[in-house]
């Protein structure tokens, strides 16, 4: 008896770590292990879709402002865990190597998933991914997921936000 009720203690307890987060599927191509350079190619900064604030290719990647001439990236895998980004700033070629994972369809350059305290009393967490999918109509689809919650016995307080970006992809000459 005194383990059916441990064991529903604990049911309780971690039923309220769990994440929420979906993946964006709305006109994507999940991709599996291996097949990665299928977003291999040359995509242009500015999107031509997004459903929250303005935000350009080279600012996702950590790449400065600043490059006045910069129009497009060229994207290459690596493989699965590794990707290089090469633009022309005007003035010289630069390249830049950006560490991830495929997981979930497609490509996670980061994540941050922090909790603390015992749920459905005092418990506090944050989730936050940043993926890039390729999409049917051969773009490139980025995807900020963030939710944040914090319970304090009974009181719940949550913020919760998921953007999506589109960007084209540079016909082959």
């Amino acid at each position: 008896m005194r383990y059916r009720y441990f064991i529903i203690c604990l049911v309780l307890v971690f039923s309220g770590c769990k994440s929420n987060f979906k993946s964006y599927k709305d006109g994507i191509v999940s991709l599996y292990e291996g097949q990665a350079y299928l977003m291999n190619g040359t995509y242009f900064i500015d999107p031509f879709y997004h459903t929250d604030d303005y935000v350009e290719l080279q600012e996702l990647f950590g790449i400065e402002k600043n490059n006045l001439f910069l129009e497009k990236l060229k994207l290459e895998f690596i493989n699965d865990e590794k990707l290089r980004i090469t633009y022309n700033n005007g003035l010289e070629i630069k390249t830049k190597i950006v560490k991830g994972k495929l997981t979930k369809g497609g490509f996670q350059i980061d994540r941050d998933f922090f909790a603390l305290g015992i749920p459905w009393m005092f418990f506090s967490y944050k989730d936050e991914r940043k993926l890039f999918y390729l999409g049917n109509d051969d773009d490139l689809i980025y995807q900020h997921f963030y939710k944040e919650s914090e319970h304090f016995i009974g009181r719940i307080n949550t913020k919760k936000k998921n953007e999506i970006i589109k960007f084209d992809r540079q016909l082959p000459k």
